[in-house]
């Protein structure tokens, strides 16, 4: 039988914002390429591998996990379309079970998808997808599957001389075979054009579709999300989810992500410089009535810091935001990391992690989640791809009511770099690993042990500085976290 608990560690004090964050922990970091990489993504196949698309040059490049590493990445046949990669566009990526979906643009050919539907082990001559009139191109194309597999695509539609910008959703209902007529979607948005080289996001909710974009409006330069009740058909409804107002000459290059994080919530991050400074920000809207919600600016590490190229993902009540953050000194720009367990209530109050933390300039993150893991992939200062991960680890997982299982602390101390622990509710010896972790999610000691009735734990430690402190157990077929551990 399965059950699932979730343990609270009782102290002198407990955090209650750290428990809704609950406790990662992150693997170590794997060099996907090293040659210098363009607008990377990162996607889940149906049993939870991660694969990965990049550019480099005129070539295309994927990836897939096996193992603890990855795959050498393997060049795509593009038939003669040479792709147009940008460092924050031209290629994307969508996966549905077995099936792998990349997009390109073609710069004067058009916009092509290549599928593969073995996993990545090959793929198809490259479909095209739009073909622009003369005196057009269509650019920076972004692509999704809907609830049944099949790939829908949103892109720029515009002037050769970069005006008058609009942006097509185009679906295919064959798995990628062919593709159907395009349709506008930012007919109710203000003003009649959009940002001109922004890429947009979309999100299914069942028959609901939904795409972010980066409109234009004289110069004002929103982020506005449209709704198709129709599944693609049309855009009939649009609302602007940005309260920043940033007023732009000239095209800034950053187009918001959503992702939908409960029943009826949806939640977007995108960057902003209308008070004078990059800054991430992310609002929530109703995904039903298509009502704004709030909007928060995630504060930055210090007051010379610049963000930029946000990008979020989640599942329920369960987000995870990234963002590259310059001005650190000899560290030049890191990558950020905020988590939540608890929706975008969470995400405000949440701490920011450093998930680079090396000299250098590390840029451009994506993110996916996926089975309560975070997949992160971001180019390093000298252009290499970085994976790495980050587990939630708040649940335990009871194979047989009769499997071991710690209910409950019944104390816990701190004295002399040793942290001693008493159990209660354990039934029969164990053998376990116990970690302890900072909030940064970083590991600070471990100890493999065993647990009985009514046991005393004693876990060595380096010197710990104030602050908050989770515990994790892991025995032979059950995992739990602890809540915070106050040391003061």
């Amino acid at each position: 039988m399965t059950r699932y608990l979730f343990l609270l560690l009782f102290c002198s004090i407990i955090s209650s914002f750290s428990l809704a964050q609950g406790l990662i922990e992150w693997t170590d970091s794997v060099h996907i390429s090293n040659s210098a990489n363009y607008s990377a993504s990162v996607e889940v196949l149906g049993d939870g591998t991660p694969v990965v698309a990049f550019g480099q040059g005129i070539g295309i490049f994927f990836s897939i996990m096996d193992g603890d590493t990855f795959s050498s990445p393997i060049q795509l046949n593009t038939s003669g379309n040479n792709p147009d990669i940008f460092t924050f566009g031209g290629i994307d990526l969508a996966t549905f079970e077995n099936n792998i979906y990349i997009v390109f643009e073609s710069f004067n050919n058009g916009i092509f998808v290549l599928k593969s539907n073995d996993r990545g082990i090959t793929f198809n001559e490259p479909v095209n997808v739009i073909s622009p009139e003369p005196g057009k191109w269509a650019t920076l194309p972004t692509i999704a599957t809907d609830q049944n597999g099949h790939p829908i695509v949103s892109v720029i539609y515009e002037n050769t001389n970069e005006t008058d910008a609009e942006y097509f959703f185009i679906r295919s209902n064959n798995f990628g075979d062919s593709f159907q007529e395009p349709v506008l979607i930012n007919t109710n948005s203000n003003g009649n054009f959009v940002c001109e080289c922004c890429p947009s996001s979309i999100q299914i909710k069942e028959n609901d579709i939904y795409v972010a974009y980066r409109n234009n409006d004289n110069n004002l330069r929103d982020i506005w999300v449209a709704k198709s009740a129709d599944n693609g058909v049309s855009f009939d409804t649009a609302i602007d989810i940005d309260a920043s107002d940033w007023v732009l000459g000239g095209c800034p290059i950053s187009g918001p992500r959503v992702t939908s994080f409960s029943t009826d919530s949806l939640i977007s991050t995108w960057m902003s410089a209308a008070t004078g400074t990059g800054t991430v920000y992310f609002s929530t809207f109703n995904s039903n009535t298509m009502d704004y919600g709030y909007e928060v600016a995630i504060p930055v590490s210090n007051e010379n810091a610049t963000q930029s190229s946000p990008d979020i993902a989640g599942q329920n009540d369960t987000i995870g935001m990234v963002w590259d953050e310059s001005n650190f000194g000899d560290n030049g720009s890191e990558i950020l990391f905020r988590y939540s367990i608890s929706g975008s209530d969470g995400i405000k109050l949440a701490e920011t992690i450093n998930i680079s933390n090396a000299a250098g300039f590390d840029r451009r993150p994506s993110i996916q989640y996926d089975r309560r893991t975070f997949h992160i992939v971001y180019s390093n200062s000298s252009g290499a791809l970085i994976y790495t991960s980050a587990e939630l680890a708040i649940t335990v997982d009871i194979k047989e009511e009769n499997d071991v299982i710690p209910i409950e602390f019944e104390s816990v101390s701190y004295i002399n770099n040793h942290l001693y622990c008493t159990f209660s509710g354990v039934y029969k010896v164990e053998n376990v690993t116990v970690r302890l972790y900072n909030t940064d999610g970083r590991q600070i000691a471990n100890l493999e042990t065993k647990l009985t009735p009514h046991s005393n734990l004693q876990l060595e430690t380096p010197q710990l500085a104030d602050g908050f402190y989770f515990m994790f157990i892991e025995g032979s077929n059950f995992r739990l976290s602890s809540g915070a551990i106050n040391v003061k």
